[in-house]
């Protein structure tokens, strides 16, 4: 196979002609001398429209930027809240996580903690929350995701002794948003018999999700 020898100047109309066109594999039309140059380096991130030449089985082929970029795993949310909140006895409570400190695409509401994203996949949460939630045997408590008010991701833990218990509680998971109306919320329950405050220390009550897939 003979070799073809890049002029200085780029990839010209005409550098092409000679070993394409005369194998029929692209049309002269569909070359345009002030775009495949090479003359110009590319100094951002491609666009999802701009386009680069690719060999489909031999044939040459224009093929968008869009296709070759795989998946971004955003939205990204992290929630934190903004003060203690006081979690009264066996009531199921959203966490009041009010404050962002990740939001890439402006897809949560600090006033009704609603994480709602806008792009269709599979999502992982992450929710913990540190509360005393046990002082007596048999007593626990649960911390949970919510979609469209319907818990989907949820953990239990229990006290089996009679002693008191302040932990971080935590859960782990995967669910699915449409993209459009579906949305997630934390939440949490106990059993203690009166109100117990959910510490805002961010390094153990926090929300989390980000997207991890798109259609499946």
């Amino acid at each position: 196979m003979s070799k073809t020898t890049i002029p200085t100047g780029g990839i010209t109309a005409d550098a092409i002609n000679a070993t394409l066109i005369a194998d029929d594999a692209i049309s002269e039309e569909h070359i345009d001398a002030t775009v495949i140059t090479g003359s110009t380096a590319l100094a951002a991130t491609p666009a999802d429209t701009d386009e680069l030449l690719i060999s489909d089985a031999g044939t040459i082929k224009r093929i968008d930027y869009s296709y070759l970029k795989g998946e971004l795993n955003t939205p990204v949310l992290k929630a934190v809240l903004s003060g203690g909140q006081s979690i009264s006895n066996a009531t199921q409570t959203t966490m009041a996580f009010a404050t962002e400190q990740v939001d890439t695409d402006s897809v949560y509401n600090t006033s009704n903690y609603r994480f709602t994203p806008d792009v269709e996949g599979d999502y992982f949460f992450v929710v913990c929350g540190l509360i005393e939630h046990a002082n007596a045997q048999n007593e626990y408590g649960d911390i949970s995701v919510f979609k469209n008010g319907n818990k989907v991701i949820s953990n239990r833990h229990a006290n089996a002794t009679d002693n008191n218990l302040s932990s971080s509680l935590m859960c782990t998971g995967i669910t699915h948003m449409n993209g459009s109306s579906d949305y997630a919320e934390a939440s949490i329950y106990h059993n203690l018999g009166v109100s117990r405050t959910l510490d805002s220390n961010e390094d153990f009550t926090y929300f989390i999700a980000f997207r991890l897939t798109g259609s499946r």
